[in-house]
């Protein structure tokens, strides 16, 4: 459990748009969840989350190690390496979720 949950912000391009990113740390019974949330500043677009389960043992034992701002900072390049955006046939889509694995 998090007693203080982390919380990030990044900017990022989407076939030339700029989209604000929030990173921030979510209770997972099962490991390590960052929860990725894509927004402008009067919608949320989609979010991501990017799970590290306890049956990863090599990187569960890594990662829950670290300080929480570096779980983030390596979250958001997990993010940034796996959400396919070449894909998207427009910009982002509202209200889309995806669980992307902590590799």
């Amino acid at each position: 459990m998090f007693k203080n949950k982390g919380k990030q912000l990044h900017s990022i391009e989407i076939q030339g748009n700029i989209y604000s990113a929030t990173l921030s740390l979510e209770d997972w019974p099962h490991g390590i969840s960052v929860l990725v949330t894509v927004h402008d500043t009067e919608n949320t677009y989609f979010k991501a989350k990017i799970l590290c389960s306890k049956n990863q043992s090599d990187s569960y034992l890594r990662i829950s190690k670290l300080p929480e701002q570096e779980q983030l900072n390596e979250a958001w390049l997990q993010f940034k390496k796996q959400y396919p955006f070449e894909e998207l046939n427009d910009t982002a889509v509202p209200v889309v979720e995806v669980l992307l694995p902590w590799k």
